[in-house]
């Protein structure tokens, strides 16, 4: 889930996360940062059932920052990018450094890195299982977006 990786999250209220990952036979995703956005156990429900939460689920987690109507989406994301561009460049690149670093101290680095390292060893039993590579790719229909969201109504 590549929207982990980010800085600050807007979802629209719409908005759908999920880490289908130990349904395809993987560990989780590439940017395990899950445990610090969520704590330990949501995390491992959240995995263990690969189902999806919504946009309101995702900011009580932590995940998200806000949650905004679809339409005001852009609009939204703007005003805050707005209101973070009015402060001194210099005094933001130390303040994002303090926190990263201070998750660093927690062991984020490292725990990211052996999380990577467990992502890899799941990709031979994925090849296996006909979830990764060429096979999963062959059997994959060619919108996968649209076949996500079918699973997210259904499940």
């Amino acid at each position: 889930m590549i929207a982990s990786a980010c800085d600050l999250i807007i979802a629209s209220e719409d908005a759908q996360f999920a880490d289908r990952a130990v349904k395809w036979g993987g560990s989780h995703v590439q940017y395990f940062s899950m445990p610090w956005d969520f704590g330990p156990r949501k995390t491992k429900e959240y995995l263990f059932t690969g189902r999806f939460i919504g946009a309101a689920e995702a900011e009580r987690a932590g995940l998200v920052n806000r949650v905004v109507p679809r339409a005001k989406l852009e609009e939204e994301t703007m005003v805050l990018a707005q209101d973070i561009a009015q402060r001194d460049p210099y005094a933001l690149k130390l303040a994002k450094a303090s926190v990263n670093e201070t998750v660093d101290a927690q062991g984020f680095k490292q725990a990211m890195e052996n999380a990577f390292k467990n992502y890899m060893l799941t990709i031979p039993h994925r090849i296996e299982m006909g979830t990764y590579g060429p096979a999963a790719r062959e059997k994959a229909p060619k919108d996968r977006f649209a076949v996500l969201n079918k699973k997210a109504v259904s499940s």
